[in-house]
């Protein structure tokens, strides 16, 4: 690993139409070390890697490109193939930094890198560099609104990491992160079967501190067709407490802040449990929650779980922490009702 050495990761999964604008981005910034573009294909079936390789040959000495394979003809968990792609490359850095792109966003500013390194660089405890990011919609004309920048009004420099934890969201692609040579930094990566946007920030605060630039970096394209948009509010509630389950095996010791982070999914997979029973199998279940020895998905969806959390600490934490968020516990129920009622 070289100490003075960043990593860009970009992902990609059939996005000819943003290969270039996202990466010319990337080429873009102003780095004040050296730097490697780590570009990974979850085995693209239109022309995103023609235009990746075509890129490649103009940049051979910046550009590095990892094809992962796909059988057409098998259904992947999307979540789950970027974040083994996110796994790999990140395996593949060799900068003491990194930073993480998905393939239809791109950067809007040049020298946010400049400023993250020389808060690394002076502050040994910081794990994690965030700023703002915007986010763009695409209309139906195909030009972009973009609004923002997010998260509104958070000025904080040392961000706290329970404050965090219980209710900010910055998007993983507006942060410069320290690659930790520790070898169990990566076992935890690898052990934990979600490597998607939240699990990315988590993961490093559980090595250092947060600090904050008030300035816009990142532009976070919104479309109806992504994983999250396209489902109802079950799946949504599902994919949510997957996620609680993932941060906490990345960040441990913070449990009741990410049962405040998640209260509302929480308590929507709760109270539709027989529902979802139906919709999974304990084995399926099983898929998602792979290596984790803790996990609040079996908790609240199968009683015969060994070695799992204390399901008596967990129900009476989300009781009390339900009483302290009224709205959100109204809001679940208020849901729950609907989609009984629309499925019944």
């Amino acid at each position: 690993m070289c100490i003075d050495k960043i990593s860009m990761l970009i992902t990609y999964y059939n996005q000819e139409d943003f290969v270039e604008k996202s990466i010319n981005s990337v080429l873009a910034i102003n780095y004040p070390c050296e730097y490697e573009i780590l570009v990974g294909d979850d085995g693209s079936t239109d022309g995103t890697l023609k235009r990746i390789r075509a890129l490649e040959e103009r940049y051979p000495k910046i550009i590095r490109v990892y094809v992962a394979e796909r059988d057409i003809k098998q259904k992947y968990n999307p979540v789950l193939r970027a974040s083994a792609l996110r796994k790999k490359l990140l395996s593949m850095a060799s900068g003491a930094y990194y930073c993480i792109l998905d393939g239809d966003d791109w950067y809007c500013d040049t020298n946010f890198i400049i400023e993250a390194l020389e808060v690394m660089k002076k502050r040994l405890d910081c794990s994690v560099v965030s700023f703002l990011y915007d986010e763009a919609f695409e209309q139906k004309d195909n030009s972009l609104l973009r609004r923002g920048p997010y998260p509104v009004g958070f000025q904080e420099k040392v961000v706290s990491k329970k404050k965090y934890i219980r209710r900010v969201y910055i998007h993983a692609g507006a942060c410069v992160f320290k690659k930790y040579p520790d070898p169990i930094y990566m076992k935890m990566i690898d052990d934990c079967i979600s490597f998607d946007d939240n699990d990315i920030v988590m993961n490093n605060l559980r090595y250092g501190e947060m600090f904050h630039v008030n300035r816009c970096i990142y532009c976070y394209r919104q479309t109806i067709t992504s994983v999250y948009h396209a489902v109802d509010i079950t799946k949504k509630a599902i994919l949510n407490v997957w996620g609680c389950d993932a941060n906490i095996f990345l960040c441990p010791g913070y449990d009741r802040y990410f049962y405040s982070r998640y209260l509302y999914s929480i308590l929507v997979t709760l109270l539709l449990s027989r529902r979802i029973r139906k919709m999974y199998s304990y084995e399926e279940m099983q898929k998602y929650t792979e290596g984790m020895n803790k996990s609040i998905l079996r908790t609240i969806l199968h009683d015969n779980c060994d070695n799992d959390i204390n399901r008596s600490f967990f129900f009476i934490s989300i009781f009390f922490i339900s009483i302290v968020h009224p709205r959100t516990l109204l809001k679940a129920l208020s849901d729950s009702i609907k989609v009984k009622q629309e499925k019944d």
